[in-house]
């Protein structure tokens, strides 16, 4: 049936139907249709920046398969407690057997639940009736363990990065021989934690395949409004769809926001009109990463224990607002190594540049508040080992580039002496 609405074209976050593109030219879906039909003696780990379609990817292969989602996942025991509530494992094994002794000495044994029986008779009427109970319990990782393996059904971990390391251990090396033993698992992470199985777990070296979905290029991301509007019989002139490609960040979701506020927008005639863009980009700025960004900014301790930090458009602010203000100048740019950072404050700061530690002190603390206090995927991480910061998030970085002044205040006052 032909779509009837913009709603049921432009789906963000959805799995679509008519703007759905399958980027032929990396072969993504060919790989995943291999490993589909291999014998699964490896992990798979499908990596991609958020927002770029990986779960859609693996939804359209694997409708069936047993979701977890690394969010609501903080322990191993967690994890081995969520396998068998899905599986609707029990932990617990009993047998009760029941007998009658006749007064002639034949006795007669039955054992519920189908465990066990055993026969004799007699022909005494007078019985008395006696019986026994014996029970244990598994442990839930045995019985889940048992389970996975008995079922063998494919087993995807969303946003296993979201798992603390410690953690990651325990699950990865619970799932090692399993997965040598052919049982199917996938893990869905961002593209720095792609390998993360193999990083917590050296054995698995050789065992992981990765599919990396990366950032959207242009082309694959101007399939979108193209294949939409000609799905909604609206003309979209190359001018308008260039705009939507420069401002999504690689995204598809963000591609197929920006298209469904065009196409509402654009309802009632046949050509899509092109909006005033600054006041079009600016109105998709999502409260969300308003609340993520004012949380960053305001770290974890009060301001007026910070030494003021003054930027070269006169505002005064303090280390967090200095290395958030550093971080948008870049564009942003969704990675930047420790100098690229270094050299944004020096472009943006009138003050002296903070010393390395604290630099990087203000990208872990960020990057805990981050993973904390943040709903959902978090929207920065910096990696210590490799001295990197990633915008994780492309809403975020939008919103870094396109809200209002208003919506983004990095001022503060000065402390009372």
């Amino acid at each position: 049936m032909a779509p009837t609405s913009a709603s049921d074209v432009f789906i963000p976050g959805g799995l679509p139907q008519a703007t759905y593109v399958a980027r032929e030219h990396l072969g993504i879906e060919q790989r995943v249709s291999d490993w589909a039909s291999g014998a699964h003696t490896s992990l798979l780990s499908v990596s991609g920046p958020t927002k770029t379609g990986k779960t859609v990817l693996l939804k359209r292969f694997f409708r069936d398969a047993v979701w977890f989602s690394g969010g609501a996942i903080e322990t191993a025991d967690e994890f081995w407690q969520a396998v068998a509530d899905e599986l609707e494992v029990y932990v617990e094994l009993g047998l009760s057997v029941s007998g009658t002794r006749e007064k002639g000495g034949g006795f007669e044994v039955g054992a519920n639940a189908g465990f066990a029986s055993m026969g004799g008779s007699s022909n005494v009427a007078a019985a008395s009736e006696r019986g026994v109970t014996r029970g244990r319990t598994r442990p839930v990782k045995v019985a889940a363990r048992e389970a996975l393996q008995a079922a063998k059904e494919i087993v995807i971990i969303d946003d296993f990065h979201y798992i603390p390391q410690a953690e990651q251990v325990k699950i990865i090396r619970g799932l090692k021989d399993l997965i040598f033993e052919g049982v199917p698992f996938i893990l869905v992470a961002v593209p720095h934690r792609a390998y993360d199985a193999v990083r917590v777990e050296k054995e698995m070296t050789g065992r992981v395949e990765n599919i990396a979905l990366g950032q959207w290029d242009e082309d694959d991301l101007r399939k979108i409004p193209v294949l939409g509007f000609a799905a909604l019989s609206k003309n979209i002139s190359e001018a308008i769809t260039d705009q939507l490609v420069a401002e999504s960040f690689g995204s598809p979701h963000l591609m197929q926001t920006h298209c469904l506020a065009l196409a509402q927008a654009s309802d009632d005639g046949t050509t899509v009109v092109e909006p005033d863009w600054d006041s079009f980009f600016r109105a998709r700025a999502a409260a969300a990463s308003k609340t993520a960004f004012d949380l960053l900014k305001q770290g974890p301790r009060q301001r007026n224990d910070r030494n003021i930090r003054r930027l070269k458009d006169g505002l005064e602010t303090d280390i967090y607002g200095a290395v958030l203000a550093a971080v948008a100048s870049t564009g942003p740019r969704t990675s930047l190594q420790y100098e690229d950072l270094r050299t944004a404050l020096r472009n943006v700061m009138e003050s002296d540049l903070p010393q390395r530690h604290e630099v990087t002190n203000i990208l872990e603390q960020m990057t805990k508040i981050s993973r904390e206090k943040i709903p959902g995927e978090p929207v920065l991480e910096y990696d210590n080992e490799y001295s990197t910061l990633y915008i994780a998030d492309p809403f975020f970085a939008y919103y870094l580039r396109w809200a209002p002044e208003s919506m983004k205040e990095l001022a503060i006052s000065r402390p009372q002496d």
